[in-house]
């Protein structure tokens, strides 16, 4: 009996300590102090009818206590629901404590390829009405999920192709809006003209290696292919590519380094911006035979014509 006086004491004498302070910031010095219980019933009410970056804050808060009481599947569907309302907001991730940064990580984690998948679904299907201005906002949140997926290792190969649609219907919009599509290239040596095989000899200088280009000088032996290979078409990509059909032909310029892996891809001539995408992902693991001059691999630069394939 004296423990349980001790106790509503303390709760009691609690209250003016409080007094004429924001509700939301005694909710918070409650949580602070570890009283949990007393902190999550005042959130519960402050929720209503309160700004948005209030409301944010109070149902993050009320995130903190429920796990704190050990409510851990309560605490995981609130933080899905912040990070569903507004997957890029500022969290107050200072206050978290390990455990708790820890479960909101694993629950954006499971969560975003989710969203990925409806941002792109919202795109497409307002594509297909050519609802361009409606589709673009959706493919930007997207391709900034994507990104966030990549930084954290989460992208598999499914969000891998997804990307690939995402960026291609992403240049289609803008190009159909007038504005400049972002330039599609693995990586781009600076000032690089196109050049085929069939060219004169050239050596150009990028950084401490040469690079080769041309076949007519006797002392100068081309790459030799020794593995090509273009994937067979994701079937989102081929659904694509029936809307928007592309040329039958597209070109990549690629340079070749000194172990015949392919070190740097740009499209020269594009098929469609989608496919081009594809089709890069695909060039970056072809592997040659390196060209070599005087017989030491060199790096080189060609260009190689590839055929559309679809399905």
């Amino acid at each position: 009996m004296r423990a349980i006086v001790i106790v509503g004491l303390v709760v009691s004498t609690a209250g003016p300590a409080y007094s004429g302070q924001d509700p939301l910031d005694t909710a918070k010095d409650l949580y602070a102090s570890a009283a949990y219980e007393e902190s999550l019933s005042m959130l519960i009410h402050l929720a209503n009818g309160a700004a948005p970056d209030v409301v944010r804050q109070v149902n993050q808060y009320r995130a903190y206590c429920l796990f704190a009481l050990g409510r851990t599947a309560e605490a995981e569907q609130l933080v899905e629901a912040l990070i569903r309302k507004d997957p890029f907001a500022a969290l107050n991730d200072g206050e978290m404590s390990p455990r708790i940064k820890a479960m909101f990580t694993s629950v954006r984690k499971r969560l975003v390829p989710a969203l990925i998948r409806e941002e792109y679904r919202i795109a497409r299907s307002a594509i297909e009405g050519k609802d361009l201005a409606r589709a673009e906002p959706h493919l930007i949140v997207a391709s900034r999920l994507l990104a966030e997926a990549r930084a954290a290792g989460a992208v598999d190969e499914m969000l891998a192709d997804l990307s690939v649609l995402v960026d291609g219907f992403l240049g289609l919009v803008r190009a159909e809006a007038g504005q400049p599509p972002a330039r599609v290239a693995a990586k781009e040596a600076e000032g690089a003209p196109a050049l085929s095989a069939n060219a004169p000899p050239t050596v150009s200088s990028a950084g401490a290696a040469s690079i080769y280009s041309g076949v007519g000088d006797s002392r100068l032996s081309p790459p030799v292919t020794v593995s090509q290979m273009v994937p067979d078409l994701p079937p989102a990509l081929a659904r694509e590519l029936v809307i928007w059909p592309p040329r039958t032909t597209l070109v990549l310029d690629l340079v070749i380094n000194e172990t015949g892996d392919v070190q740097e891809v740009v499209v020269a001539q594009g098929a469609q911006l989608a496919y081009d995408q594809f089709l890069l992902k695909a060039a970056r693991q072809w592997k040659f035979r390196p060209a070599t001059f005087d017989g030491v691999p060199v790096k080189f630069r060609t260009s190689v014509p590839v055929a559309f394939r679809g399905q």
